[in-house]
């Protein structure tokens, strides 16, 4: 993806993805290599698809620090590990507002109103993303 060899990084993305479809990662990489592509209805269908596997890690991030918070392990190696959960967390949730906002201008640029409006409210109020996604929304008429 670095150097913009972006064919051949979707091949391998796509394979990798096949191998391993829970690889979160992957499927983030793919999407954003499709994006640059401007191949609009594969990023939709991949970002859509990603973010539920992100959606999944953070639930189960989250499970992992109910447990840890809950064992005997000693104190500084609890912090540590629910440290280091949350950081997973937190950077599902970025991936995530990505994926949410790629697959809004994807629908956008496939004169999918609708859904382009569904995605990018998703992400209206975000740090990131929110003027952008507020900018979509007006020029799809909200």
């Amino acid at each position: 993806m670095r150097r913009r060899h972006l064919d051949v990084a979707r091949q391998k993305l796509e394979t990798s993805r096949q191998r391993n479809s829970a690889d979160c990662e992957t499927s983030y990489y793919l999407h954003l290599v499709l994006a640059d592509q401007a191949r609009w209805p594969d990023v939709v269908d991949v970002a859509v698809g990603t973010a539920g596997c992100l959606d999944a890690a953070e639930a189960y991030a989250r499970q992992e620090i109910d447990r840890i918070a809950a064992s005997s392990a000693p104190e500084a190696r609890k912090a540590r590990q629910i440290a280091r959960r949350e950081q997973q967390i937190a950077t599902a949730v970025r991936m995530r507002a990505t994926c949410w906002f790629n697959a809004a201008v994807a629908d956008f640029n496939l004169s999918k109103k609708e859904d382009a409006r569904r995605f990018a409210e998703k992400v209206e109020a975000d740090e990131q993303f929110g003027e952008r996604a507020r900018n979509l929304l007006g020029r799809l008429g909200k």
